[in-house]
């Protein structure tokens, strides 16, 4: 994913062992602050922790932007959940209502950042 940022994106992996639940990747472009947790399934089935769900609802209440991505391992499509299906995500994997499935992680990258609503 980080070769394919615009300029000047800060992108910071998190390796966290103290805030559970919190997202493994934040992003910042001009001004748009975005958390994406990465997960990849070999079938629709998407394992979320209850921590994980918790963490992107709270932060869906506070008015935080957060995503899920997933890689789906034999198709190599991506798909493109917002933190507030969490719930969904994990009852229904990826049969949930994603809100992009594709194969170019240009597109993923341009969507949660919120590149088109500028033009």
């Amino acid at each position: 994913m980080k070769k394919n940022l615009p300029p000047k994106t800060h992108y910071q992996r998190i390796e966290n062992r103290i805030s559970n639940g919190m997202c493994d990747t934040f992003l910042c472009h001009n001004g748009i602050s975005v958390f994406i947790e990465l997960k990849i399934t070999k079938n629709n089935q998407v394992l979320l922790q209850n921590s994980q769900i918790a963490w992107n609802m709270s932060l869906f209440n506070a008015k935080g932007l957060s995503f899920f991505l997933v890689k789906h391992l034999v198709t190599l499509d991506l798909f493109l959940f917002e933190g507030c299906q969490a719930i969904e995500l994990s009852e229904k994997g990826l049969l949930a209502d994603c809100k992009l499935k594709t194969k170019n992680i240009k597109e993923i990258v341009s969507c949660v950042l919120r590149l088109d609503d500028r033009l």
